[in-house]
């Protein structure tokens, strides 16, 4: 169960990484990238049922995105909002 409270943000964005490397690490590094690019919308996909599409634009477009806790229920990133009980 996903609960956020009302004053949460949540940043998606998108990873990035740095490599200095000769060319055949390049290439595992690009592979290693293009693997964990294809998991973390996998994992947006199972989480909240949204479309690639959806996903690339609302949750991992190119710049940050700080969804409040309302856009983050309206795209099943979290499943309830809620007052912290004392």
């Amino acid at each position: 169960r996903r609960v956020l409270t009302p004053n949460t943000s949540i940043l998606s964005h998108q990873f990035s990484w740095g490599s200095e490397c000769k060319s055949h690490e390049l290439f595992a590094t690009v592979k290693e990238f293009e693997l964990t690019q294809q998991r973390m919308v996998r994992h947006y996909q199972q989480c909240t049922g949204l479309e690639l599409d959806q996903i690339r634009t609302a949750l991992l477009p190119p710049h940050d995105v700080y969804l409040t806790a309302e856009e983050a229920l309206a795209l099943n990133v979290c499943d309830a909002i809620s007052q912290v009980q004392r």
